[in-house]
């Protein structure tokens, strides 16, 4: 077969190591990489007959982008193969190949494995998944585990391949910029969603020293004046709770700029109330029935009543709860990536701005927020400054998503 790589992808897939890490940017082609690795491995001729496992950190990523970019590869080149759905398990005349999930490895005890390889292997928490994987290396075949990922701070990822590499492990990075099949405005869609340091994270996949505070690029640029003004834009933004919920309201200037206005304080009351509190407000500024971005959580959770935590406030206040479940954007760190992109960008623009004298719970959050102090890649859920902080980052990711890539296809 011919098929066209870029040079980190051959790289990745030629490598003879045992432990090999493509690790790029958004859209630098790890996942093509991977996918390209693996089959490659499949057809190996030491491997002939034997079965090998690829994981994500999710099943449903595993359902939605490893199982759909596999099988399109077969098809693509023409590769008979047997997917025998309900197990997550394909028959190919070479070999067999196991789809799993990283956050079920301990399921993987007992499988005798000629290879393996985990794709986004820096968003497990921890490395118990990847040293589960290298003990299943046990069978016949080059017994070869390998990974792909974008940097996700100083974490086991970094300890394994970015310091000192141990025997048999390589690092081969790849930058989103050498990719020359994304769409045009994608790159540029990166550098004004994400902030300085993040643009070394998530275009030229360098693992990156992250500042004790999770929004260290809030500060006086970021704070002014703005109260409420009629005919711009305007909408909620929401964390529920009982003892610290957070309800900011923020509208949006001519240039896009972001501007967080008001705050509510209802904190020991339940939604209900807090919904009525809303209404109240949202009435006195004319804004009846306006948006409310959400916790998707939000949609079962239940406090006290039969009705969600969404259905409540639609009901109550009338508002129109709006929400994602798409995991390129609900997960924690493309939010706080997008967050820190919007207070400071890559291009040196700023568009997210409060009013600290009208919301001073949102402006000693957003100083205050902090890393864990043994991670810092995760944001600490200390249940006081993290509440708002979340408000700000649903109302972000629904409001300003930026260009993402489920997938791409090279010509």
């Amino acid at each position: 077969m011919e098929v066209k790589l870029l040079s980190s992808q051959h790289k990745f897939v030629t490598s003879e190591k045992k432990h090999s890490l493509l690790c790029g940017g958004y859209g630098s082609g790890k996942t093509r990489g991977f996918i390209a690795k693996s089959i490659n491995e499949l057809m190996d001729p030491a491997n002939l007959g034997q079965t090998g496992l690829i994981a994500e950190p999710t099943f449903q990523m595993t359902r939605d982008v490893l199982l759909t970019d596999l099988m399109q590869t077969f098809d693509d080149f023409k590769i008979p193969a047997i997917l025998h759905r309900s197990e997550l398990n394909i028959s190919t005349a070479y070999g067999n190949i196991l789809l799993r999930s990283a956050e079920n490895y301990d399921r993987w005890r007992g499988l005798n494995l000629a290879w393996g390889g985990i794709d986004e292997v820096a968003q497990l928490k921890t490395d118990l998944a990847w040293l589960m994987l290298i003990s299943r290396m046990r069978g016949a075949g080059t017994r070869r585990a390998f990974a792909s990922t974008t940097p996700g701070g100083f974490n086991f990822v970094y300890d394994l391949w970015g310091s000192e590499p141990s025997p048999g492990y390589e690092l081969i990075k790849a930058k989103t910029t050498d990719n020359p099949y994304l769409p045009e405005d994608y790159i540029e869609s990166l550098y004004q969603n994400f902030s300085a340091r993040m643009v070394e994270q998530y275009i030229n996949g360098d693992f990156v020293v992250l500042d004790g505070r999770v929004y260290a690029e809030y500060g006086e640029e970021n704070q002014d004046d703005w109260q409420y003004k009629p005919g711009l834009e305007t909408f909620g933004m929401m964390d529920f709770g009982y003892n610290r919920p957070s309800i900011l309201f923020a509208q949006i200037d001519v240039k896009g700029g972001m501007h967080i206005f008001h705050e509510i304080a209802c904190r020991d009351m339940i939604t209900e109330s807090q919904a009525m509190k809303m209404k109240e407000y949202a009435l006195s500024i004319g804004g009846g029935g306006m948006r409310v971005y959400c916790d998707p959580a939000g949609a079962s959770h239940t406090s006290g009543s039969h009705y969600s935590d969404v259905q409540m406030v639609e009901k109550v206040g009338g508002f129109l709860m709006t929400y994602t479940t798409s995991h390129h954007l609900t997960s924690i760190a493309a939010g706080v990536s997008m967050m820190q992109g919007m207070l400071l960008n890559g291009a040196g623009v700023r568009r997210l701005f409060v009013n600290p004298t009208a919301c001073p719970d949102a402006h000693r959050s957003l100083q205050a927020f902090r890393y864990k102090p043994n991670n810092k890649s995760e944001p600490l859920k200390d249940g006081i400054n993290d509440h708002d902080c979340d408000a700000i980052r649903y109302g972000i990711i629904n409001r300003f998503p930026p260009v993402m890539l489920t997938e791409w296809r090279q010509a």
